[in-house]
């Protein structure tokens, strides 16, 4: 209940040089997790949340900044795919630094699940551990541009990179039996962009851009990766942004069925919570004057992380946030999708 009223309580609005500012008196944040996982040059590492600085590394310095790659989706959409394409690329830029490392964070904060990614070659899939160590293969066939761990730790879901059009959309790896299964394109031709497991384990929430003449959309839809279906022409639809709004970035709250989508607006740039799997919308609870991403509650479900920033700046140039439903505390910038 205290998870669920964070939520849904008073409206933060954008205070002078773009910190939120509460609306009512402040009340303390409480306690948020001490650290949490973000890349750092080119780095995954764990950074201090009160100070912003390094507490360890994770993985090792890239060794050179990789070639510039195509979506493979553009290639079957022409001019409109290329515009999404464009979208989606500045879109996961906040998870993807220097062409290196995607990476989850297990819900015990115990592992670390990262693709270091090869360009039309198959990098392979690992997990280290939360307080450093050797890093693990788990998959050698894999090359993974996204990955979202479920929060039981039972399943990883990741996209497959792929250079000419022939990897599925979406493929889940059961981490207990080992066996993946995947899931094709639909005829609307998607290009994907953030995605996120529900409580459950069950339902896939994930983004997906399309438009053309340079006026390019968002919308936002929810796949039961235990159905039969194998295809993303499944898919329910969440309810779409408000008008002249486009989706930015989306994030389950543990323990409750609400999701947390984050629209960049014309004037403003709102956190809209859902009722899944009715898609009502319950709330508009935050508001800032930049766009912002990157969406991680912790596991009490109580404290959102999240950067500011327009889609190109780079993460030199962005900063972090947490919020408690209350009022947002700058962590520090140079931060590179942080979780926790």
């Amino acid at each position: 209940m205290a998870a669920a009223c964070a939520l849904t309580g008073g409206v933060v609005v954008a205070g002078t040089g773009g910190r939120p500012e509460p609306a009512g008196p402040a009340r303390t944040l409480g306690t948020a997790p001490a650290s949490f996982v973000a890349v750092v040059g080119g780095r995954v590492a764990v950074v201090s949340t009160a100070s912003g600085k390094v507490v360890r590394y994770l993985t090792q310095a890239p060794a050179t900044a990789p070639p510039r790659r195509r979506i493979a989706s553009a290639e079957r959409l022409g001019e409109q795919g290329t515009q999404a394409a464009a979208a989606l690329q500045a879109a996961t830029r906040s998870h993807h630094q220097n062409g290196q490392f995607f990476f989850a964070l297990s819900e015990d904060r115990d592992t670390v699940w990262f693709s270091d990614v090869d360009v039309c070659r198959h990098s392979g899939i690992y997990r280290v551990s939360y307080q450093g160590g050797a890093a693990v293969r788990v998959d050698r066939s894999a090359n993974a541009e996204a990955l979202t761990v479920s929060q039981d730790g039972s399943k990883l879901v990741y996209r497959p990179l792929g250079c000419h059009g022939t990897s599925p959309a979406f493929a889940v790896l059961d981490l207990r039996t080992g066996k993946t299964r995947t899931w094709a394109y639909s005829q609307r031709g998607e290009v994907l962009g953030p995605m996120t497991w529900s409580p459950d384990g069950r339902h896939l929430a994930y983004t997906e851009y399309f438009g053309s003449s340079g006026k390019l959309r968002s919308r936002a839809w929810l796949l039961d990766t235990t159905g039969p279906g194998r295809s993303l022409a499944v898919s329910q639809p969440l309810p779409p942004p408000d008008k002249g709004c486009e989706i930015r970035d989306l994030a389950w709250q543990p323990g409750t069925g609400r999701l947390a989508i984050s629209e960049a607006c014309p004037t403003t740039h709102q956190l809209v919570v859902v009722n899944r799997p009715g898609g009502k919308v319950l709330s508009r609870p935050l508001r800032v004057d930049q766009n912002f991403a990157g969406l991680d509650f912790d596991p009490s479900g109580r404290h959102l992380l999240y950067t500011t920033g327009a889609p190109t700046t780079p993460f030199s140039a962005r900063s972090a946030w947490r919020w408690d439903g209350t009022r947002a505390v700058e962590i520090g910038r140079g931060y590179g999708m942080p979780v926790w």
